[in-house]
């Protein structure tokens, strides 16, 4: 039979070790997709403007073959991304977003 000192110890330890694994925050915890309204958020945008940037035609064909958005095919679908690939991507590529920003942008 085990003790109940010991059980007391072993709590502890399984409490220390799921501690270490779990993030230190929100923003370490990261969603396996992303919507529009998750990528708004990391760019800090309006609605349209990451609508027209997902669109823009050279970055709408990496982003395609790379495989990180997936565009909507009917009205009433939404945009869905892979969320780590599409951070990074975002991170590569800001200062050519923010130099492509009047072009592509309609509004």
């Amino acid at each position: 039979m085990i003790e109940l000192l010991n059980l007391d110890v072993l709590n502890n330890i399984i409490d220390s070790r799921i501690l270490m694994n779990s993030p230190q925050n929100k923003e370490d915890e990261l969603t396996a997709w992303w919507d529009i309204e998750d990528l708004k958020r990391e760019c800090k945008k309006g609605n349209q403007w990451c609508i027209d940037m997902l669109n823009y035609p050279p970055f709408k064909n990496e982003l395609t073959k790379l495989k990180i958005v997936y565009y909507p095919k009917h009205n009433r679908e939404g945009y869905s991304m892979v969320a780590k690939q599409m951070k990074q991507w975002l991170i590569e590529n800001h200062s050519i977003i923010r130099e492509s920003a009047s072009i592509f942008r309609t509004s």
